[in-house]
């Protein structure tokens, strides 16, 4: 049904800004972690 087809699309949507959200997180991390152990906390 159109609801139903709407509220997944809904979920989907949720789910993917919240997976890039970590994803991001966890990438601006790394970025830190390294600039601080690679180019002497730069």
């Amino acid at each position: 049904t159109r609801r139903e087809a709407m509220r997944l699309t809904m979920m989907v949507l949720f789910v993917c800004v919240l997976v890039g959200s970590v994803l991001g997180a966890i990438d601006y991390g790394f970025s830190e972690l390294v600039a601080k152990v690679f180019l002497g906390g730069g």
